[in-house]
Formats: C-alpha cells, sequence, structure tokens
C-alpha cells in the first residue's frame, strides 16, 4: 500500500521531458472493523472499513465507492452507497448495506474466521495503484459468557473504609476498583439481585484485605438470611464457590479477616447455574462430549511466579494467553499441539507490575478465561 503516481518520457527533439500524468486516487483499505468489537455466538455482524486515498487526486464525485467484505474467502456484503469525493490524503468510514444474499448482518459462527475488505474490486475508479486495493484481518467469535446476575445492581454493606470504596464498586465489572470495610469483624456485603434467581456459583475476586472465614448466606426479604455455603480458611485471591440457591438477595458475611485490614473486595459476581452447553465440553469428531478443563492458578495472589494447568480428553492445538485489564495481550505462554492428558505451564511476571490480569485458554472449540492476581 504505497502512494503512488505515474509519469510518461516522451522523446522530442532528441532529448526527453518529463510530462506528468493526470492526477489520479490511490484507494487502500487501512483497517476493516466489525460491529460489535468482539462479538459473541448470538450476535450478528456489520463490517465497517476505512478507505483512504493515497494517490495524487481526489476520487469522483457521484461514483459509488464499492467495498467487498468476504468471510473465509467468500463474499457477504457490500458497501454501495458513497458516493462522495474523498481528496487526496483524505479518509471515508464505509460500512456494509448490501448483503449478497439480502442480509447485510453476517450471523456470528463460532471460531476464528478471515474477514478481507476490497475497496474498487471492480476497478470503476481508475487509480495510480490498482493492487493495493485489499486488506484481510482475523475475528473470533466467542461463545456467549454467562450473565454476571450481580453486574451494577444494587448493594447493601455494613461499613465502607473511606470515599471512594462504596460497595457498588464490588459490582461495576472493573477490577481497578473496590469495596473495602472498616477494620472490624464482622462485616458483610449484600447484593440485591432485583427478583429471585437460581443461583449456582458465587466467585469472589479479593484484594489483598481478604476474608479468611466467611458464610454466604441468601435471602428473599434481607432480613431472614440462609447459609448456603463457607470458608473456614480462605487465603484471599478468587473464590469460586459452586452452591444451587434460588434467592433475591446474596451475602458475603465475613467472621474473621486474614490481616489486620478489612475486607476488602474487587469483585463480588453471582452466576447462575451451568447450562447442558457449558463452555466445559467439547464434541469429538464421534459425537461424544469431551471434557477440557482450566483450572485456577496457584498460588494466586502470586508473586512473581504461578503455574497454569488444563487437561485434554484428545489431543488438540492449545493457545494460552496472559492478557491485562485493557484487553492488551502481555504474554503467550503455549502455541502448541498437545496429547491427550494433564498439562502445566509457569508464567513469570517478574517485569510486570501489581494487579488483576486474565488469562484465556483456547483450544478446537474451546476458549475459557479466568482471572489472577499478581502482588508485589
Amino acid at each position: 500500500m504505497t502512494t503512488g503516481g505515474s509519469s510518461d518520457n516522451l522523446p522530442l527533439s532528441g532529448s526527453f521531458t518529463v510530462l506528468a500524468a493526470p492526477e489520479k486516487p490511490d484507494l487502500v483499505v487501512s483497517h476493516v472493523r466489525w460491529v460489535p468489537r468482539y462479538p459473541t455466538g448470538q450476535d450478528s455482524v456489520i463490517f465497517i472499513c476505512q478507505v483512504l486515498n493515497q494517490g495524487t487526486g481526489p476520487s469522483p464525485s457521484g461514483v459509488i465507492h464499492n467495498v467487498a467484505f468476504r468471510i473465509n474467502g467468500q463474499l457477504y456484503s457490500r458497501s454501495a452507497d458513497f458516493t462522495q469525493s474523498i481528496p487526496a490524503g483524505g479518509a471515508a468510514l464505509l460500512a456494509a448495506n448490501l448483503g449478497v444474499s439480502g442480509n447485510n448482518r453476517w450471523p456470528a459462527q463460532l471460531g476464528t474466521h478471515v474477514v478481507e475488505a476490497w475497496v474498487d474490486d471492480q476497478n470503476s475508479i481508475p487509480e495510480c495503484i490498482e493492487d493495493n486495493n485489499r486488506l484481510a484481518d482475523t475475528l473470533e467469535v466467542i461463545p456467549v459468557p454467562p450473565e454476571n446476575l450481580a453486574y451494577r445492581k444494587p448493594v447493601i454493606v455494613s461499613s465502607i473504609e473511606g470515599p471512594g470504596l462504596e460497595g457498588d464498586k464490588a459490582v461495576d465489572g472493573f477490577y481497578a476498583t473496590r469495596w473495602s470495610s472498616q477494620f472490624s469483624d464482622p462485616q458483610f456485603i449484600a447484593v440485591d439481585l432485583g427478583t429471585s434467581r437460581d443461583i449456582g456459583k458465587v466467585v469472589l475476586t479479593w484484594e489483598a484485605a481478604y476474608g479468611k472465614t466467611y458464610v454466604i448466606q441468601i435471602s428473599n426479604d434481607s432480613v431472614n438470611w440462609v447459609p448456603v455455603t463457607a470458608v473456614a480458611n480462605g487465603d484471599g485471591g478468587i473464590d469460586i464457590l459452586p452452591l444451587t440457591a434460588h434467592a433475591r438477595f446474596v451475602r458475603m458475611y465475613g467472621l474473621q479477616r486474614g490481616t489486620e485490614w478489612g475486607y476488602s473486595l474487587y469483585e463480588f459476581e453471582i452466576y447462575g447455574p451451568a447450562s447442558t452447553s457449558s463452555l466445559e465440553h467439547n464434541a469429538s469428531p464421534d459425537g461424544q462430549v469431551q471434557s477440557i478443563h482450566l483450572e485456577n492458578n496457584y498460588p494466586n495472589p502470586f508473586n512473581p511466579k504461578t503455574i497454569i494447568s488444563w487437561h485434554l480428553e484428545v489431543s488438540s492445538r492449545v493457545n494460552l494467553t496472559i492478557y491485562n485489564l485493557a484487553g492488551q495481550t502481555i504474554a503467550t505462554l503455549v502455541d502448541d499441539r498437545f496429547p491427550a492428558g494433564s498439562h502445566s505451564v509457569e508464567w513469570d511476571a517478574s517485569h510486570f507490575s501489581s494487579g488483576v490480569y486474565l488469562y484465556k485458554l483456547e483450544t478446537e472449540g474451546f476458549v475459557e478465561t479466568r482471572k489472577m492476581i499478581l502482588m508485589k
């Protein structure tokens, strides 16, 4: 994709004079994107791209600037309504408005796909350069993530350590904020789900100040509480607590702090029962359900090394990647084929700062992400 121009050398009276060719555009696709940015298996997707004019003159006005969008090599949709001139050095954002089969929205399919945008694929606009109009990128469609029932729900707490550490910080979906109680026992944080819901799992992501002994309780009136599970010797990090319950209110009731400080939670997450289409299963070629397990890293929190383990029932290619909370790739620990069985890898985070990180395991037909805390 280069800025282009052209010229002709014509002989005149035994000498050569350079005559400039007419100014022409040079249209290139600089970005191809899809809406939404990270689709799931239940989304429909509209493709968009940014078209740059890197030529010496404007593109023609009144002529459709066609962009063809292909998925895995097959033409699916077009942008076929933009007729404005793009000046030299300018750009335009074009979206697919015309579907080849009548639908310009692609029903997302699980897996990784190659999406290609090709501007002026029918050569209707003369350009300086005609062979730099295409750009391809990969698109990953992930399984529908489970719904966090606690997300942005009303919260009741026994106390707060101070301003900025209120209870709603534990249900905002942001692992850089937290609720923190006063430095005494007992303390609690309760989430109001708004209506009675089936509950299959509670996930607590602790800050350095954690609960050593605590009870998960449920209620339908926020007055009468029933214990459903308990932790007697907690060590912080991320506590994943499976349970079977049906209630409107869910409460973490802290009986003994693990430190001299209070109870401090980055996130209090509540999930419904696991469905039969759980991510922890993968269909083998003969139709039998095979299990894939991604384990919690150990230790967690850690400093500076931790072990990540997984189990395969069948041989599969495995990719294990570390991300920060902004979604940026920090490290790729594994990208290879592994035989059936249990495997593990160590991550040395000596060169990274304290905080919450994500690790994602991808195999053929399986994706799962978990959280871990680096604490220096």
